[in-house]
């Protein structure tokens, strides 16, 4: 029987087992961009791995000559360290990891060694100080170092898994009767060593010392020999494996045996693991070639594996291990950096949830994703490959949103709303980035002058019952003044009985992100029934440090990310970014050392399953919010709450919370001190009742403090089932509407299940404030004045006022003040089931 007929003949479809999902969506352009470095004398990278580091070096091997190499991070320079003479290459360095200053690796050569000893190296980088042990046993499939600091476990391809004393220099080799010739090993997280061996096709659990091995057969050696080249545990506990000759990935479930199988790559040599996808090297072909395959979007096959547990036996090995010291000087090579041109790099699919990228260089080997940016050994070159290069900073941007469902049934969707505040007309498309394995749903738009447009669904195309279609979405404008474009992007839950609850971003240009030199404050929610997310969308190449902080200022970890363009990640909840459970007042702070981005927590209220968005604060000395409430009724409440934090670590912050009452002189205001200590976060519950106490009311809410702090409001409509909830934004004194101008709101519907408020603080001057409505084309509904004295004041149902009655989900409010007003203004979207939205007026041009 053939190969291939052997594999059609097994094939087993386990769509429930393994959580098949088929994504079928609409198509656009996916642009990647890329640069070759040429090495020195253009000798090949083939090692196993590249390890890019968070000081923006590169660590690689050039196996034929002998070097281990770090690009520093100016980029061009390559240092290296060479651990044999020309006259005696062959040691053939293949593998490697880094600790501090040491880089241990193993060669699979025999220079300077016997035949039938191979080496395990270490190489301290700062004094050049170079120890190999020369250990009896042939071509090492990989390493690893026991925590006792002392034992190194190394299974060679000539039928043996070895451990070697660093002290004692004694070997033991252990064989179970099925032992062949292992290919790699990873140290699991069920304290095992795992392997793939590729003499028989089996994978191999062994914890170190014990008496037997469990191992799984999944392809019979009588019939072929698939190759396994390389083996990773995903965050899940799920076991990665890349079959070379059968052009296929692997994932393997240690709990259940089932082995699922992805097929359609070609000679598949090594890969990475990152944000759950599975980043593959291709060594075939004359172009080289990287896959990302997203296992939540892939068609799967799979079959249920039966283990089989095996003896183990171990004896000493009687041949010494051998040590040679010797000093490395490194030398420096200036490398010549090469951009890849547009035409020279090739997308296509893979099947379903798979693209691959093809790059003018022969070949792939090791290959590393982290960060989304993707490095990888070809020919004779270092390539550096970014595979969503699509959009300038012109563009808007949102950092998440997500589709769910198919119609018709429950669905979440994602509704993008254009207005165009210019005078020519304005085409582009709307984009949503949600997987870099799959081209981007696209939605082309064309707005006129003084139109809004809603898109309702934008990307339903790419929405599936079997889990969220999650990303970042961009907005291009193809034609017309991008500056003009104004937009917010908006995730509902649609009910029923057609009310809709979610969240609502507006959509900003790269200049409005966070950018380097910035820090932020994120916060998280403390109720318990609810979960906060944490996501991170790189808008461009980006270095952030994350903190995680208790409310007692205490550090509870710190992350950096190195995110290339496009890239997002989300952590659930959110102190899992940080290796730790989460705990009540978390706060996370974000400080951008280079690029910019675009953050925030979702706090997913599990009893309503709303989603409010905590957006990243900036510390500063006075915060506003126009409207705050205290309002208790019969069937659901609305309650504020009253997040502060102060970043400084060294001082306290005296704070003083002011509160005018609605419709009432800014004279009437009340205050009240807080006191947080260097580095405390606090929530303050029901902040009207808690501080003033008011029980039912509603107004502004004034934050000022002697040193900058991070301050922000949650307003939410209580339920028996839960909260509907929303963060509001924070007003610095400078976003008043300028003396005597204007501003608008241009996602202001009127519906039978959603209206539009206004909410306006004004401490300036008594003065007039114009209400005029616009339908979707740009048309006046109608105006009217109304005296707005020195304090909070609310219109409900703004557009019903000015006389609509029909379905209008395209509204647009815009007011125009008398001068030496100083006006606060944002709008209340408020839907039949409670749920707020709450945005900040734009000041008109």
């Amino acid at each position: 029987m053939s190969l291939l007929r052997h594999i059609l003949g097994r094939i087993a479809v386990f769509s429930a087992l393994l959580g098949l999902t088929c994504l079928a969506s609409a198509q656009t352009t996916t642009v990647a961009a890329g640069t070759l470095r040429s090495t020195d004398n253009s000798r090949l990278v083939t090692g196993v791995r590249i390890e890019p580091r968070p000081d923006g070096s590169v660590w690689f091997l050039i196996p034929l000559n002998d070097r281990i190499v770090q690009l520093q991070p100016d980029g061009v320079t390559f240092k290296q360290w060479q651990i044999r003479q020309d006259k005696d290459l062959g040691a053939n360095p293949v593998d490697f990891e880094i600790d501090g200053d040491i880089i241990w690796f193993i060669e699979n050569g025999a220079s300077l060694i016997d035949a039938g000893y191979s080496a395990l190296g270490r190489l301290d980088t700062v004094t050049g100080q170079l120890r190999e042990w020369a250990i009896p046993g042939a071509k090492p499939a990989g390493f690893w170092r026991a925590p006792d600091g002392k034992t190194v476990w190394i299974p060679q391809t000539n039928g043996r898994l070895q451990s070697l004393n660093l002290e004692t220099l004694q070997v033991l080799d252990y064989r179970s009767t099925k032992t062949f010739a292992y290919s790699d090993v990873v140290f699991g997280p069920d304290g095992a060593l795992w392997m793939v061996d590729f003499g028989d096709n089996r994978i191999v659990r062994y914890e170190p010392g014990a008496a037997t091995e469990t191992s799984w057969t999944y392809f019979d050696p009588n019939v072929g020999r698939v190759n396994p080249t390389q083996i990773q545990f995903d965050a899940n506990g799920k076991l990665w494996i890349s079959e070379l000759s059968i052009g296929r990935m692997d994932r393997f479930d240690p709990v259940t045996s089932v082995l699922a199988e992805y097929t359609g790559f070609n000679n598949p040599i090594h890969f990475d693991i990152f944000n759950g996808r599975i980043y593959v090297a291709e060594a075939a072909g004359t172009n080289g070639a990287v896959v990302v395959l997203d296992p939540s979007l892939a068609a799967v096959f799979g079959e249920v594996l039966t283990p089989e547990t095996l003896q183990v036996n171990f004896t000493v090995n009687k041949l010494a291990t051998k040590v040679l010291d010797s000093t490395i000087t490194p030398t420096n090579f200036t490398t010549t950096v090469t951009t890849i041109a547009d035409a020279d790099l090739i997308v296509s699919t893979v099947g379903v949830g798979g693209l691959r990228t093809q790059f003018p260089a022969t070949n792939a080997y090791g290959i590393s994703a982290q960060g989304g940016g993707v490095w990888v050994g070809s020919g004779g070159d270092l390539v550096r490959l970014t595979l969503q290069n699509i959009g300038t900073s012109a563009d808007l941007t949102v950092p998440v949103a997500a589709e769910f469902g198919v119609s018709p049934g429950e669905r979440i969707r994602i509704d993008v709303t254009l207005f165009n505040q210019g005078g020519s007309p304005i085409s582009g498309d709307a984009l949503l980035l949600f997987s870099p394995s799959s081209f981007a749903p696209r939605m082309a738009f064309t707005v006129n002058p003084g139109q809004t447009v809603v898109l309702t669904d934008a990307f339903g195309a790419a929405s599936t019952n079997n889990g969220l279609t999650l990303g970042p979405v961009r907005l291009r404008v193809t034609s017309g003044t991008g500056s003009d474009l104004v937009a917010s992007v908006r995730t509902a839950r649609i009910s029923d009985d057609g009310s809709s609850f979610g969240f609502s971003l507006p959509a900003l240009p790269g200049a409005q992100a966070v950018g380097a030199g910035s820090s932020r404050t994120l916060f998280t929610d403390p109720r318990a029934g609810t979960a906060s997310v944490l996501g991170i969308y790189a808008v461009a190449l980006s270095n952030v440090t994350a903190t995680l902080l208790a409310p007692d200022g205490t550090v509870r970890g710190t992350r950096l990310f190195v995110l290339d363009s496009n890239v997002s990640e989300e952590f659930n909840p959110a102190a899992s970014a940080f290796g730790v459970s989460p705990e009540a007042g978390d706060v996370v702070g974000l400080t951008v050392n280079s690029g910019s981005i675009q953050s925030y927590i979702n706090v997913l209220d599990t009893g309503t399953s709303d989603v409010a968005t905590s957006l990243p604060v900036a510390a500063r000395n006075v915060s506003i919010f126009p409207n705050v409430g205290e309002i208790v009724g019969q069937s659901r409440s609305y309650v504020s709450d009253l997040f502060l934090s102060n970043p400084d670590s060294g001082s306290p912050a005296h704070i003083t919370v002011t509160f005018a009452p609605l419709n009432s002189p800014f004279n009437d205001l009340t205050a009240t001190s807080v006191t947080l200590a260097p580095g405390e976060s606090r929530v303050i519950s029901d902040v009207l009742t808690a501080l003033f106490p008011i029980m039912q009311g509603q107004g502004a809410l004034g934050v000022s403090a002697d040193i900058p702090i991070a301050a922000s409001v949650r307003l939410a409509a209580r339920t028996d089932a839960g909260d509907y909830g929303t963060f509001v934004p924070t007003f610095d004194p400078n976003d008043a509407i300028p003396d005597g101008a204007a501003a608008f709101a241009f996602d202001a519907p009127q519906t039978a299940t959603r209206r539009t408020d206004l909410l306006l603080f004004n401490d300036g001057i008594s003065g007039t404030v114009t209400v005029i409505g616009y339908d979707g084309d740009g048309n006046e509904i109608g105006r009217f004045p109304i005296e707005v004295g020195r304090q909070a004041t609310r219109l409900n149902a703004v557009l019903a006022v000015l006389g609509v009655s029909d379905n209008l989900g395209t509204g647009r409010i815009r007011i125009e003040t008398s001068p030496r007003m100083r006006l606060f203004a944002e709008t209340a979207v408020v839907d039949a089931s409670g749920d707020v939205d709450i945005t900040r007026l734009i000041p008109a041009q």
